[in-house]
């Protein structure tokens, strides 16, 4: 499966709102780099405290090969809006 954001995606993050649905998009702290940015898919939210996370891309990173239970401190915010990166020109879409 091809990822949905690309490197030089600008994404559009609400850091508060809504709670998490299956099937939002995330950006959260890297559990094991917590200065390192991901953007993963919500897959389950059962639990709300833990959510679990699964990555958009099965080549990249430990979240797209591994569904990832996330403590909900984590996670930076819910990607509304992508707008158009320096590699794919185009309209924007939202989430």
């Amino acid at each position: 499966m091809l990822p949905t954001y690309l490197p030089g995606d600008r994404l559009l993050v609400r850091r508060r709102g809504r709670r998490l649905r299956a099937g939002d998009a995330v950006v959260y702290a890297d559990p094991v780099d917590p200065e390192r940015h991901v953007v993963g898919r919500v897959i389950d939210v059962k639990d709300r405290r833990q959510p679990t996370v699964a990555g958009d891309n099965p080549s990249r990173g430990s979240a797209s090969r591994d569904d990832l239970r996330l403590e909900h401190r984590l996670i930076l915010g819910r990607v509304v809006a992508r707008l158009s990166g320096v590699e794919r020109p185009g309209r924007r879409t939202y989430s």
